[in-house]
């Protein structure tokens, strides 16, 4: 069984029901990503390498670090649904090292030089 198998699973678990937006969201980054990276490999054989490997590769072609921890997560999802069912031994995807987005800016910063003695004032 290969990731290519879990395209018309999508949505379809009743144990399970998943809302429109997110199955499409499941179905765009299989599509897109993980069935292009991991298609031609069975999940049996799904090692952690193989994990490390693609995420090296999503962030050399510059791939912001929110898409890629999601498209990661998704592949995690799918293959603990398959070591949930007994399909697989474990999950190549559950340690990988994902990058971290960047920390939000903070909407309010205090300004003392300018505003005077403890003034509010918005970055920029």
């Amino acid at each position: 069984m290969g990731l290519d198998g879990c395209r018309g699973g999508l949505g379809r678990r009743s144990s399970c029901p998943l809302k429109p937006n997110t199955v499409r969201r499941y179905r765009d980054y299989l599509m897109n990503d993980l069935i292009p990276a991991f298609g031609a490999i069975r999940l049996e054989r799904l090692t952690h390498v193989h994990i490390t490997y693609f995420i090296a590769q999503q962030q050399a072609a510059g791939r912001g670090p929110v898409t890629l921890r999601r498209c990661l997560t998704t592949l995690s999802s799918a293959l603990n649904h398959a070591v949930h069912t007994r399909r697989l031994p474990y999950n190549a995807a559950r340690f990988a090292r994902l990058p971290r987005p960047a920390a939000a800016k903070p909407g309010l910063s205090r300004d003392v030089s300018l505003a005077g003695v403890g003034g509010w004032t918005l970055p920029g």
